[in-house]
């Protein structure tokens, strides 16, 4: 059925046994006629999540149609039958494919976003599913009886496993070539990828860099960011622009939880004790994370940035957990907030609200023990041309006004956004708190201007990032010459003064 089929199992058990037929090499999914089957998708529904510029288009499904059958069998408790390193196995496949997919490119597609595809696909499956009762599989599902699901139990180990495969896939699982060894308690990837996300925090300040013990990078816009352990804890490193370092420290004086960071001066002792100890545990070149750990480190300029646990708000974890959060408001008056702060630079590659694009809510930060919203990855956008600053601040202004007198088409957007992210569905209550968030962060900034706080603001800022980006070489850095940057930086201030001059226009000083 090349259209896919209403047909989904209706039981746990017929969901299981159809994702053990459907699986290839005990490690990962194809989109094929029989998975769409099995989950009563429409190939449309697939095919239509991947962009004709990503490249190879079967590679790309298969990878989302991968992502599916893990959060399907998470659900089903797929490790019954492929054992308790499954996931393992479909997730180094999984970093294999996107290595090859992503080959070449310069600016390679968020994989975060497949990821939230398939977790609004997969709860769209599993919502058919029946939590209780075994139901009649054999009239219910064509892949009753196909599958005979006979179990073994291994010597070694003494786990049960299908005994289809050739060994246990818990002693023996399959692991792609792109998997690269670790050391001591972190010898199993799967344990790997939960420490990272588990550690505690380092200080950013007197980090003992000669005492690196690991190294992780992670994809995203400016060539992704390099998680380090050290024996303080996790902090991170990525490269820096000027337009970054000013919206974030823009975003700390507006009272805006964004991630801290501090910019490493080019040829300084602590950058290159910092490159040092980050390549002495980096995988070689040859291995899927070596070549973007060390263009990381090439960076001219280098920040040192906070590491923020918990997740980005895409995905299964980004659902559950605002699922668990639906009766808090804190999470989307934060998130209101954070908004109302992206339009005063002009940071659109967050949420929707002033802007036509799809965002990207991998850089809003859930769960996280520092606060019930964390922003990152936030810079600075000028608009220089007249006409486009005009246009820009109108949209800012309609924004404003929805977010004081009712959602409408920006909010919506917003809303859209979210759905399509995490799967949650916002209640009015929900997107009441958005606006509210946003129409408070506004008014607050208006009153600090009117104060003369907000140029005050604006001055130390933007002392600050030309200081940062001329200290090391006065003659000539690229962006990072006195002349380039200070223009660049009067850029950001003329933007932000312009929006903040549309706000107070157009709205009054109490809600």
């Amino acid at each position: 059925m090349a259209g896919g089929a209403s047909s989904a199992p209706t039981t746990k058990t017929a969901l299981s046994d159809g994702l053990l037929a459907t699986c290839t090499d005990s490690n990962h999914w194809s989109c094929s006629d029989g998975f769409l089957q099995l989950c009563g998708l429409l190939r449309t529904d697939v095919e239509g999540s991947v962009k004709k510029w990503w490249g190879n288009h079967e590679m790309w499904i298969d990878m989302l149609a991968t992502e599916i059958a893990k959060i399907l069998g998470d659900k089903v408790g797929l490790e019954d039958t492929l054992g308790q390193s499954w996931k393992t196995a479909a997730d180094d496949w999984l970093d294999s494919t996107y290595a090859t997919a992503t080959k070449g490119m310069q600016t390679p597609p968020n994989r975060r976003v497949l990821v939230a595809r398939a977790a609004t696909l997969g709860s769209q499956v599993f919502s058919r599913v029946h939590q209780n009762g075994s139901g009649d599989y054999q009239r219910q599902h064509p892949f009753a009886g196909a599958v005979k699901v006979e179990k073994t139990t291994c010597d070694a180990c003494g786990l049960a496993y299908a005994k289809r495969l050739d060994s246990c896939p818990s002693c023996k699982p399959a692991v792609s070539s792109s998997s690269r060894p670790s050391s001591g308690e972190r010898s199993d990837p799967e344990s790997k990828r939960k420490d990272w996300r588990k550690s505690a925090r380092s200080p950013l300040e007197n980090v003992a860099w000669a005492e690196v013990s690991d190294c992780l990078w992670c994809h995203g816009g400016s060539g992704g960011v390099v998680l380090i352990e050290t024996l303080s804890g996790v902090v991170c490193a990525k490269k820096c622009s000027a337009e970054e370092l000013f919206a974030q420290r823009l975003a700390s004086r507006m009272g805006v939880q964004v991630a801290n960071m501090r910019v490493l001066s080019p040829g300084d002792a602590e950058g290159k004790a910092l490159r040092q100890g980050v390549r002495a545990v980096a995988p070689c070149t040859s291995e899927n994370d070596g070549i973007p750990v060390r263009k990381v480190l090439q960076s001219t300029f280098l920040s040192v940035v906070d590491f923020v646990d918990g997740f980005g708000m895409m995905g299964m974890d980004a659902h559950n957990h605002l699922r668990e959060q639906a009766a808090h408001e804190p999470v989307w008056y934060e998130l209101g907030r954070l908004m109302g702060f992206d339009m005063l630079v002009n940071n659109f590659d967050r949420l929707p609200l002033a802007w036509t694009n799809e965002g990207n809510l991998g850089n809003v930060m859930v769960g996280s023990s520092v606060k019930a919203v964390v922003g990152i990855d936030q810079a600075c956008a000028p608009i220089t041309h007249p006409d486009g600053l005009t246009m820009y601040t109108k949209r800012v202004q309609k924004a404003v006004d929805e977010a004081r007198n009712g959602a409408s088409q920006r909010f919506e957007a917003v809303k859209t956004a979210i759905y399509n992210n995490t799967a949650v569905e916002l209640t009015d209550d929900h997107v009441q708190s958005l606006r509210k968030g946003c129409l408070d962060f506004v008014l607050e900034a208006i009153r600090r201007s009117d104060a003369g706080e907000f140029e005050q603001i604006l001055e130390e800022v933007s002392s600050e990032v030309v200081a940062t980006f001329t200290v090391a070489n006065p003659v000539d850095l690229g962006t990072g010459s006195p002349r380039s940057v200070q223009k660049l930086v009067d850029s950001c201030c003329d933007l932000a003064r312009a929006v903040m001059v549309a706000i107070k226009t157009d709205t009054p000083s109490t809600a």
